[in-house]
């Protein structure tokens, strides 16, 4: 019989050891920002904002590694069962749509963390210039480059806060309707936010009207469900998962230069 929590330990051990050496690199930027004289404003306010959300994107960062690991490990560790049959029914309940989604969204968010935590310790990771950017290189920005990394971090941590959940439920054998729909939500919005990430960067740290409201929405579909879910499943967690979700929603929106298009 398939097993819904095959790796998990594992994934857990690979994601704790991941938010902690992500932590510690952030923290030794903040460390070695603060030691450094003569700095820039802009440099001082930024470290400042790194220093109020470092845990949170070190959370995020360690959720985001067990989720990957534990999507890829579960059906490894048992490709025997992984039958046609088997396939089959993870495809309605939206498991294969979960896993596919996350391999994808946690991996290009992990490089795209892990090219921001070099930048801020000074040892590069700002990208390759991108096919638009002379077009745009008239566009006063609203955010410098790293503020639009650090902005975006923030709100994709609310999405792997809603992954991490779902992958939960996933490993205790939760397999409702509202698990399939949720997942499939996550990867129809997760894939557009990539696609927001994008356009962000070109436009020099703006979101268009219609792409925050999205988000909002998007933000209230995966949180109150998976909330009630949570509730259902595990009682007393919701009193510790509350606390954690909200906190990274007031992280995200302490940004606000969007643009009205």
């Amino acid at each position: 019989m398939y097993s819904h929590d095959a790796g998990l330990l594992p994934a857990l051990v690979v994601g704790g050891v991941l938010a902690f050496l992500f932590l510690a690199s952030l923290q030794h930027a903040i460390n070695k920002g603060k030691q450094s004289e003569g700095s820039a404003e802009d440099s001082d306010r930024h470290l400042k904002q790194l220093d109020s959300v470092a845990l949170a994107l070190g959370l995020a960062f360690g959720a985001a590694a067990f989720c990957l690991t534990f999507a890829v490990l579960n059906p490894l560790l048992q490709l025997e069962l992984m039958t046609w049959p088997e396939v089959k029914r993870q495809w309605f309940e939206g498991a294969v749509t979960l896993r596919l989604t996350t391999i994808y969204f946690t991996a290009l968010l992990m490089w795209r963390a892990l090219s921001y935590v070099l930048d801020v310790n000074g040892l590069g990771g700002t990208g390759k210039p991108t096919e638009f950017e002379t077009e745009f290189q008239t566009i006063n920005p609203v955010l410098n480059d790293k503020d639009r990394r650090l902005r975006d971090l923030c709100q994709s941590a609310i999405f792997i806060g809603a992954l991490a959940t779902l992958w939960g439920l996933s490993a205790k054998g939760v397999s409702t309707p509202e698990t399939a729909i949720l997942s499939w939500v996550f990867g129809f919005f997760s894939d557009d936010w990539l696609i927001m990430l994008s356009y962000s960067r070109e436009l020099k740290g703006r979101l268009f009207k219609a792409d925050r409201r999205r988000l909002v929405v998007v933000n209230a579909l995966l949180i109150v469900p998976l909330g009630a879910l949570v509730w259902r499943e595990w009682g007393w967690l919701i009193v510790l998962w509350v606390p954690v979700m909200l906190g990274i929603v007031a992280v995200r929106y302490q940004w606000k230069p969007w643009i009205d298009a």
